[in-house]
């Protein structure tokens, strides 16, 4: 049969097991927003700037500040659902380590023998068992509502990415077709010559000395001609 105790102690540990699936969904959200960002990097850094700016190109760099705010408001809600944890007053709770149990139960141990009348009808497990589900109360209050919390704060998280999704998508869109994409113009090359051409000493042209010459073939057998003597 399930009894009050055996419920506080359901609800602290299901608080502490939200807590790690917050974590996960913190660290998919956040791996989500990093590849966001190599994407602007990407833009910023082969953007041209040196041509004439025309009306889509203004578009271009407000889209890409409206979505550098966006990722800018996400990284708060990051920082306040991960590391702002650490400057809260109120924190996870956990129950008391059995060490400090064990310290209490001999204390009331110890009540009990002297003080027998006053502590008429308490035990020590039974105060123990108090001191847990005063515990098991505690820290499922304060646990909820940090959960509480950061569930919300991912959810916005979630939201902002998204936004920020279609933006880089649709400044892509203009990065490639707008003709903002440095990689696409020529660039002009500088030749330059660091040391006079020497033609002097440059290696003469040595032409052939002999030369072959073959008569043609149709003279080859020619006669000679002949002289008539007076």
């Amino acid at each position: 049969m399930l009894t009050s105790e055996d419920l506080y102690e359901s609800t602290h540990w299901r608080e502490l097991d939200m807590r790690d699936k917050i974590d996960t969904r913190l660290q998919a959200s956040f791996t989500l927003a990093t590849a966001l960002i190599g994407a602007i990097s990407f833009l910023v850094s082969n953007v041209d700037t040196g041509h004439a700016f025309h009306t889509l190109d203004y578009v271009f760099f407000a889209l890409l500040l409206v979505t550098f705010a966006l990722l800018a408001l996400s990284g708060a809600f990051f920082f306040r659902s991960s590391a702002g944890l650490f400057f809260q007053k109120d924190a996870y709770k956990t129950l008391p380590a059995s060490l400090e149990l064990v310290e209490y139960e001999k204390q009331w141990d110890d009540l009990i023998v002297k003080y027998p009348q006053e502590t008429a009808g308490k035990t020590s497990d039974g105060e123990v068992k108090k001191l847990l589900v005063k515990y098991y109360l505690n820290s499922q209050k304060t646990n909820a509502g940090i959960n509480d919390q950061r569930a919300k704060n991912i959810a916005r998280i979630n939201k902002l990415i998204f936004v920020e999704a279609i933006l880089t998508v649709v400044v892509f869109g203009l990065f490639y077709f707008g003709g903002l994409n440095k990689t696409n113009f020529e660039k002009p090359q500088d030749i330059r010559i660091t040391a006079p051409v020497d033609i002097r000493s440059m290696p003469p042209v040595v032409q052939d000395r002999y030369v072959f010459w073959c008569p043609p073939t149709g003279y080859v057998h020619a006669p000679t001609p002949t002289h008539k003597k007076h």
